[in-house]
Order: structure tokens, then C-alpha cells, then sequence
């Protein structure tokens, strides 16, 4: 796909109504884009390859080290070296889907475009009109077009801006899935770079070709575990900001009992009895008799507990 975005860039210089509308400005002929966007193409083609293939080798698919050389088929290669998909709970591969959206957009493209490049090369079968104050304006193809052709290209250039759209989040997918195998703390960054300039995907490609893949997953499993540890030895336990209970029981919130026997709020024995032992009755002096559970006033009466006034 590198080739048709380099190309398309370079179509640009060859439209013939910038000799009229820009000064002193020549336009770049279809052959020249087309070998200059072969050049450039060339040496992305070669990093994206040796990266991808060096790839494929270390992560133990070598039935698929040719992907890497072949186009449209290295896309594929980059879907299956990916880290995948996940729709709801299941992780799917994107290799497929990446690959026929690239084929679609291609498809589309020459649809849209090898008629204007057509066109392009003979100043016959494109209308060039002048307007009253000297302005040069492009009105589009002549009778010279086949009908055929042009109606090819009102389609694909329809189409192509629908494929467009599919191709580019599609790639999106692709390059997240990829990077987060390849440079899991820096992928969102990869992606959006890439996204933005394809032709970079190549050369990340190659600087990463020697980096091992990485389970996403169980990089984030140790990077959450790595992060708790760090905390506990900052902190301690974190719900104890100190390392420790400060305070003991937490029903005695200064380490233990200052108090010594909780009924007794003064940790000394209580006068008058020996520790550990009942006290004596304050008033058993006036008491007749051994203690018991009678009724107090039981001597005020006449006669034992059963007899009744």
C-alpha cells in the first residue's frame, strides 16, 4: 500500500493546471511520479521486509518469512505476529480482515485514479478553459475518454473514499495489536505515529526487528503487581499508611491496657481487699447473722420467711 500513497502524493504535481495556476511552476510527468514513487518505495519495501522477517523467524513462524517480502501478504504477516483482536470475550487474529481491507482500497484506487493518470498524459483528454480575467481553470475529461473509463472512475472515486475509511481503521487495529507485542509501554504512540505516517510503520518495523514479543497481557499482570510491591515498600500495608498499627488493638487505641484490669480504670487494686479476692461487706456489722439472699428486712418481721402477716 506504500507504493499508492507515494504515488498519490506525487499525482498531485502532475495535474496540468498548476503550470497556469501557479507560476513559473512545471508539472512532473505520470512517468516521472511513477518511477520516483518506485524509488521510494524500493527502500521501505526493503526495511518493512527484513523487519518483518527477522520478526517471523524469532516468534517461530518460518512457514511465514515469505509473507514478509511479498506485498499485501506482509500485512498479513504483521496481523499474525499481533498481539490479535478481542470482540467481547474472544481475541481474534486481525491478519485477514487487514488484508482484504488493504486489497479493497487498492482495488478502488486504481479504479479512481489510473483514468486521471490516463488523462494526465495527454493534454487532449483533459479541458482546460480560461476565464475572462486570465484564470486557468480544469473543467475535466474530453470526449477523448471512453465512457467505460469514465464511468469507472465516478465509481471508484466513491468507492475509494469508503475503503479509505474501512483501510485506515482497520490499520489502526493492526497497529495496535502489533505494537503492544513489540513495544507494549509505547504502543498508543506507535499506532498514532503510524497512522499519521504510514511510511514509518516500515522503519519502527525494522528497529524493532531483534526485540522479543511480548505477552500484552501478562506484561500488564506484572506491571500492576511490580507497582503494588513498590507501594507496600513505600507505604507499608495500604490501609495502614505507617507500616504497622500504631495504635495496637483497635479498641485500645494506644498499644495496650493503661488502665491494667479494665474495671479497675487505675491499674492498682482496689483498697481493703486483697487482689483477686471478693471484698468484704461494708456493713456486715450490722448484719445478724451469716449473709444471705433473704429479705433485708426479714428481721423487722414475726416469725421465718413462710409465715404470712
Amino acid at each position: 500500500m506504500e507504493f499508492f500513497i507515494i504515488l498519490g502524493g506525487l499525482m498531485e504535481l502532475c495535474d496540468p493546471s498548476l503550470e497556469y495556476n501557479v507560476s513559473n511552476l512545471k508539472t512532473l510527468s505520470v512517468l516521472a511520479a511513477v518511477g520516483i514513487a518506485l524509488g521510494v518505495y524500493a527502500i521501505v519495501y526493503v526495511f518493512k521486509a527484513i523487519g518483518l522477517s527477522t520478526m517471523a523467524r524469532k516468534a517461530g513462524k518460518n512457514k511465514l518469512v515469505w509473507c514478509a517480502f511479498v506485498p499485501f501478504a506482509s500485512t498479513y504477516l504483521m496481523g499474525e505476529l499481533s498481539d490479535g483482536m478481542k470482540i467481547g470475550q474472544k481475541k481474534m487474529k486481525i491478519s485477514l480482515f487487514a488484508l482484504i481491507a488493504e486489497l479493497l482500497f487498492v482495488i478502488t484506487w486504481l479504479m479512481a485514479q489510473v483514468p486521471v493518470m490516463y488523462a494526465f498524459m495527454d493534454p487532449s483528454r483533459y479541458i482546460l478553459e480560461v476565464s475572462k480575467n486570465g484564470v486557468w481553470y480544469v473543467s475535466g475529461f474530453t470526449e477523448k475518454i471512453p465512457l467505460a473509463v469514465y464511468n469507472i472512475y465516478k465509481v471508484g472515486t466513491v468507492l475509494e473514499m469508503i475503503f479509505y475509511i474501512v483501510q485506515t481503521i482497520t490499520f489502526v487495529f493492526l497497529l495496535v495489536a502489533f505494537f503492544r507485542v513489540y513495544s507494549p509501554a509505547t504502543y498508543i504512540w506507535m499506532a498514532v505515529l503510524c497512522a499519521f505516517i504510514p511510511l514509518a510503520t516500515a522503519f519502527l518495523i525494522f528497529a524493532f526487528r531483534n526485540r522479543k514479543a511480548i505477552d500484552y497481557e501478562a506484561y500488564m499482570r506484572a506491571r500492576v503487581e511490580q507497582i503494588q510491591r513498590m507501594q507496600q515498600q513505600q507505604y507499608g500495608n495500604p490501609y495502614n499508611p505507617y507500616g504497622g498499627n500504631p495504635y495496637g488493638n483497635p479498641q485500645n487505641p494506644y498499644g495496650n491496657n493503661p488502665y491494667g484490669n479494665p474495671q479497675n480504670p487505675y491499674g492498682a487494686p482496689q483498697q481493703g481487699a486483697p487482689h483477686g479476692k471478693e471484698p468484704d461487706d461494708p456493713f456486715g456489722e450490722y448484719a445478724s447473722g451469716k449473709k444471705t439472699d433473704d429479705d433485708p428486712f426479714s428481721d423487722y418481721g414475726s416469725g421465718s420467711d413462710n409465715k404470712k402477716d
